[in-house]
């Protein structure tokens, strides 16, 4: 069983798009440089607490980190998407 690994690319993009350094992330969220560079790299994969960590201290939701989208700017938040059959919305 293969896995994209999503997490390196998204961070790695989002660091990018902020001008973030390593170091910068690791203030932010208390991870260590090591740590932050490791996921970037798909070196390391994650528990669930510092992914929160991560998501908290950047200020982005964590599905950032699960929904492959490595461009543009998302403000931070998530979208939703709906969908209605032809004539049965409102």
């Amino acid at each position: 069983m293969t896995t994209d690994a999503k997490l390196g690319p998204a961070l790695l993009a989002l660091r990018r798009r902020n001008n973030w350094t390593l170091s910068d992330v690791s203030s932010k969220t208390g991870l260590s440089t090591s740590t932050v560079s490791k996921a970037e790299r798909n070196k390391l994969s994650l528990t669930y607490d510092k992914l929160v960590l991560l998501s908290q201290g950047l200020g982005v939701d964590i599905t950032t980190f699960f929904d492959g989208d490595t461009g543009g700017d998302h403000g931070g938040t998530a979208g939703r998407r709906s969908i209605n059959r032809l004539n049965e919305g409102s």
